[in-house]
């Protein structure tokens, strides 16, 4: 099964495919019909891609979490890895980019927030939910929306 959210961006589709070997491939639609997976792809990448969490674009940079805690960033124009980091924890939730700050949450329920950018992550928060998380929180309304096992978060932001 393929869960990963594909993502649009400049007339590229950027899609994880397989859940028992994943690996993130750039299709380019311009000029694309049928079946484009061998005629349009432009590059692939086929180590520490994630097989549940969603991915996340800005500007020239994918940023990414696999499932078993592996953060990184890669070019969008030509597949090249720029910087992986290990969290050593387990993730299913996608994660979210708000301005420079990464989200991811653990199965565990804990949020990591890392300040990102091409050359490479800090982290600058820790958060124990203190229940599992597996869903992918929402923003709305300057406010952070985390469902976990059994409540409900809703935490107001400033931005």
């Amino acid at each position: 099964s393929i869960v990963p959210t594909p993502l649009l961006d400049e007339g590229v589709v950027y899609v994880a495919t397989g859940f028992m070997k994943p690996r993130l491939m750039a299709i380019d639609l311009n000029g694309a019909a049928g079946d484009v997976t061998k005629s349009h792809v432009k590059w692939e990448v086929k180590k520490d891609i994630p097989a549940t969490p969603s991915f996340v674009v800005k500007e020239d940079t994918i940023y990414l979490i696999t499932d078993s805690g592996k953060l990184g960033a890669i070019n969008k124009k030509d597949g090249e890895r720029l910087w992986t980091e290990s969290l050593k924890r387990n993730f299913s939730a996608s994660p979210m980019l708000v301005g420079d700050h990464f989200y991811s949450f653990t199965e565990e329920g804990v949020c990591y927030v890392h300040e990102i950018s091409p050359k490479g992550a800090q982290k600058i928060a820790e958060n124990d939910f203190g229940e599992p998380i597996f869903a992918t929180p929402i923003i709305m309304d300057k406010r952070m929306i985390v469902r976990s096992e059994t409540t409900l978060w809703s935490i107001k932001g400033d931005q």
